[in-house]
């Protein structure tokens, strides 16, 4: 726990350089609407604590699956697992279950890798927490804003 306190430590793949715009703007608004919904506010860095290390928990679902790639498919393979991830929450929902994709948790790669005995040639990429959610925690009660589809998605020229 103290290592993930410790901060983020050497991921498999890069993440964002930055998030800039309407990115970093998404990206705080979900993180202040999560913090909001747990009790925590703003400004209270100790508090942020004890939410963060729910992801090295994972949050306390039964299962979890990790997701990772041969390091010699690159960015074709962490893609590939994006498609398979889209997939295995879509199948959670279809049985009921809760699944949570768990991005973070590649931050910590050695030590997924470690705990887990997962090989060197592989990268991790994320995890998939899995199990009957809990609709009384608070973390379950919020939901990110979405954009409207026509500003996401710009349709061939006729």
């Amino acid at each position: 726990m103290a290592r993930v306190l410790s901060g983020p430590e050497t991921p498999d793949s890069p993440g964002p350089e930055r998030y800039e715009g309407v990115y970093a703007e998404r990206r705080r608004s979900c993180g202040m609407a999560l913090y909001d919904a747990v009790g925590v506010a703003r400004e209270d860095h100790d508090g942020h604590s004890p939410q963060m290390l729910e992801i090295v928990r994972f949050f306390g679902a039964p299962h979890v699956a990790v997701i990772t790639s041969p390091k010699t498919l690159g960015t074709d393979g962490v893609m590939d697992c994006g498609a398979y991830v889209a997939n295995l929450l879509n199948l959670a929902e279809a049985y009921d279950l809760g699944a949570i994709a768990q991005g973070a948790i590649g931050m910590y790669a050695d030590a997924v890798r470690e705990h887990f005995v997962i090989a060197e040639d592989r990268d991790v990429v994320c995890a998939v927490s899995l199990g009957h959610a809990d609709p009384d925690h608070p973390a379950n009660t919020f939901r990110t804003d979405r954009e409207e589809i026509d500003r996401v998605v710009q349709g061939l020229p006729a």
